[in-house]
């Protein structure tokens, strides 16, 4: 199911778990119903998989993979429990940060130059809006 039909973002998945669960029961009825009236069956082998992965908690992982924002929390919501390991809030902050570091290669390096490419379009905004000179 598309997260976004109950969540803004990824990141919140977790904070609005009983919202999101009860929408994606509701979706996976109404898919399981259009699956088996397809295959004429009476197993649906798609939503089958579905269910067992939300009930396992693979379906978190595999959205929360896709998204850097989210990994942090799939991996402290998710991974770390399964293991029954707790984090200090210091922890945690240290661990998502360090996720950054997988955003690209050379992070540190790309976030520098977007950053001076940033300030110098304020700049130049600022200059626009001041003297009324097009933008580059």
């Amino acid at each position: 199911m598309p997260y976004w039909l109950c969540v803004k973002d990824l990141d919140d998945i977790s904070s609005s778990r009983d919202e999101f669960s009860a929408i994606y029961d509701s979706f996976l009825q109404i898919f399981a119903a259009a699956e088996k009236k397809q295959i004429k069956h009476q197993n649906s082998p798609i939503a089958d998989t579905m269910q067992k992965a939300w009930k396992s908690g693979v379906y978190s992982a595999s959205y929360h993979f896709t998204s850097v924002n989210a990994r942090a929390i799939m991996v402290q919501d998710h991974i770390f429990p399964i293991f029954g390991f707790r984090t200090t809030l210091k922890e945690e902050d240290a661990f998502a940060q360090s996720l950054s570091n997988f955003w690209c290669p050379n992070s540190d390096q790309f976030f520098q130059r977007q950053m001076a490419e940033k300030a110098q379009y304020d700049l130049d905004l600022q200059a626009h809006y001041e003297t009324g000179k097009p933008l580059h």
